[in-house]
């Protein structure tokens, strides 16, 4: 069935991704300007990251209107790379060419293109980026401005905003703002800097919906769409997962790769050779009894959350692993923390993210425009493959072999 609808307006698509953004943080005393855009659009209360949660497989899912078993970047895709290579002694591509074909961006050739506006230390815009290799696009990639966020964001707002204003602008305008995410990341929620961050997305989204407010006053035809792929919790304790392999006896060595534990921050997918798969039982036993365990994923539980069980180079996934979860709040009383994997960039006491915890996985989703009245609450929950079929539904292109309907449809069942 052709979740699209047909005819040749002139539609448009904004979207804004700010990256490491939990709903919650969208308040008057930190995000005056969000949050009152909100209150004259819809928005997703259950709108939801994916697991694992990072900002390659977010952006994976986006392009590609699929989950992770489909778009085959498992996170971090370098670190699987290398890892098998090592395993194999050559290089296995991981990526499931068929989604890709049909890329976001490629789809929206035929519609005036697609516009990427991305700093180049966000490699997840990246993936978007390159999606759009093959379709007429304009990708912007400027270096931060001496290391000023709030400069180097406003720089690309107003790139994105130019877009807007033309006429003969792309059909898809993308500005994917690694803020606050970076700030997140390097220092403590809640604090100086992250609230800086955090002002800098609001006063750069000031600019980008005041452009397309000007350009469709009465929000018919450009739809604006600001989301995040999550949101980050507090790193409280380190876990030295491949040392505790090495003495649990899964492996004789850090570098043994019978078992390959590949890593984000606060997830874990566990991959095991054909040789070594008669010890998955043992290496589920041993993750159900460990602290650091979260909640652990295996058998029809790994297909529930989009994964598939099968992985390069042979290996087959045997389980996924989100790491503990705290309600305790930091010294700034931003609530939600936990437990992350020794290696992997995190500082503690900063940001960090990769679970499936409910402050991870609490993404914003609102939009502006189209068939979105202002002050709609759809109920249910709302994924980025859902997005990507809005995306499109609202420029008359077919969705066929999305993994997701246009949240269009949403509105229709809530009423």
């Amino acid at each position: 069935m052709d979740k699209g609808r047909s005819g040749t307006r002139g539609w448009r698509v904004v979207l804004v991704v700010c990256e490491g953004l939990r709903a919650d943080w969208v308040r008057p005393p930190t995000m005056p300007f969000l949050a009152a855009l909100a209150t004259r659009a819809t928005v997703f209360p259950g709108a939801r990251a994916v697991f694992p949660g990072t900002a390659e497989n977010f952006a994976a899912c986006l392009a590609t209107g699929t989950g992770p078993a489909s778009h085959g970047l498992y996170p971090p895709a370098a670190a699987w790379g290398e890892l098998a290579l090592a395993a194999t002694g050559a290089q296995v591509p991981h990526a499931a060419p068929a989604p890709w074909a049909r890329s976001l961006a490629r789809r929206f050739r035929e519609r005036g293109g697609c516009v990427v506006h991305a700093p180049s230390s966000a490699p997840a815009a990246s993936i978007l980026a390159s999606a759009a290799a093959a379709a007429p696009h304009r990708a912007h990639h400027p270096v931060a401005v001496g290391g000023d966020a709030a400069a180097a964001v406003a720089a690309l707002a107003e790139r994105a905003a130019e877009d807007v204003r033309h006429r003969a602008g792309p059909a898809l305008t993308v500005l994917w703002l690694a803020e606050p995410g970076r700030a997140g990341r390097h220092h403590a929620l809640g604090g100086p800097e992250h609230l800086r961050a955090l002002a800098a997305v609001d006063a750069c989204l000031a600019t980008v919906v005041a452009a397309v407010e000007a350009a469709d006053p009465h929000g018919r035809d450009v739809l604006l769409v600001v989301t995040s792929d999550g949101g980050l919790v507090t790193a409280q304790r380190e876990i030295a997962l491949e040392a505790l392999l090495v003495e649990a006896g899964f492996k004789s060595a850090p570098d043994d790769t019978l078992l390959l534990a590949v890593p984000t921050p606060r997830s874990v997918l566990f991959f095991l050779h054909p040789a070594a798969r008669r010890h998955r039982p043992h290496l589920l036993v041993f993750l159900e009894e460990e602290d650091w365990v979260g909640t652990l994923y295996s058998e029809d539980a790994l297909r529930r959350v989009g994964l598939a069980e099968t992985g390069a180079a042979g290996y087959g996934l045997a389980a996924a692993v989100s790491l503990r979860h705290s309600p305790r709040p930091n010294a700034h009383g931003i609530p939600g923390g936990g437990d992350y994997i020794a290696g992997t960039g995190v500082i503690a006491g900063a940001g960090c993210t990769g679970g499936s915890a409910a402050d991870e996985q609490h993404a914003l989703l609102l939009v502006r425009g189209g068939a979105f009245p202002a002050g709609a609450r759809p109920t249910g929950p709302a994924t980025p493959m859902e997005l990507t079929a809005t995306l499109l539904h609202h420029c008359g292109l077919p969705c066929d072999g999305l993994e997701g309907w246009p949240l269009q449809t949403r509105l229709l069942t809530d009423r």
